[in-house]
């Protein structure tokens, strides 16, 4: 998989993910975003959730190419 069909997979810009350096900076605002999340709605169902999906997008990220 390649980082355009990454970034479809995962609704993201693809102008947002256009290198794997990108995706480390999508998946850390991405990271900050979840714990603010769950630091105040204390909906920790919906941050796994949303950190499994994170997880699975990391992994994508790691094994695409250009």
């Amino acid at each position: 998989m390649n980082l355009q069909q990454v970034a479809n997979k995962y609704r993201i810009s693809e102008n947002a993910l256009g290198s794997k350096e990108e995706g480390l900076q999508v998946i850390a605002k991405s990271l900050q975003e979840v714990i603010n999340e769950m630091e105040s709605t204390k909906d920790v169902r919906s941050g796994i959730n949303k950190l499994n999906r994170l997880k699975d997008f990391a992994l994508d990220v790691k094994g695409s190419s250009f």
